[in-house]
């Protein structure tokens, strides 16, 4: 787990460095700019899975299919495992026209004892910005529920290829 969190030492978050922007663009003055959309498809190549870049919080969340993917519905955080992703809220969606599903946070399942999930982030859990170059972090499930942005779960799914 630290040995990727070292991949992302020093990122700072942007928001409109999102996965189909993964090139040179997300670097400024040699820093990682990235979102926690970019951050899950860089974590989920890192464990050896693909996702494709179309991939994105409010598709993950309707559980998207492609011919080279299935993204599965998890039920319970007891049946996660490693490279499960993660979808945070500020609040429970309602239904699919719910216009807070394009903000769901990501965030990607990294160990299990306890489970820790590595993110990029906007918000410190206190509501306050991120520090400069300080934006992605490995929190538990504790720490989500702490937080003021990220504190409700909406769902998990796992890349089945």
């Amino acid at each position: 787990m630290n040995e990727l969190l070292s991949l992302f030492h020093g990122a700072s978050y942007a928001y409109d460095q999102g996965p189909q922007r993964q090139d040179l663009s997300c670097f400024l003055d040699d820093v990682l700019q990235i979102n926690c959309q970019l951050l899950t498809h860089i974590v989920l190549e890192e464990l050896g899975l693909e996702l494709p870049k179309y991939l994105r919080s409010l598709e993950l969340y309707k559980r998207s299919c492609s011919k080279k993917i299935w993204v599965a519905k998890i039920s319970e955080v007891t049946c996660t495992t490693v490279g499960d992703i993660y979808l945070f809220g500020e609040k429970p969606i309602k239904n699919i026209q719910d216009p807070s599903i394009k903000c769901l946070h990501l965030a990607v399942c990294v160990d299990l004892e306890p489970v820790q999930l590595i993110h990029a982030h906007r918000w410190q859990k206190n509501g306050r910005f991120t520090k400069k170059h300080q934006a992605v972090n490995v929190w538990s499930l504790a720490d989500f529920c702490e937080s003021k942005r990220y504190n409700t779960l909406v769902g998990i799914r796992r890349v089945i290829q």
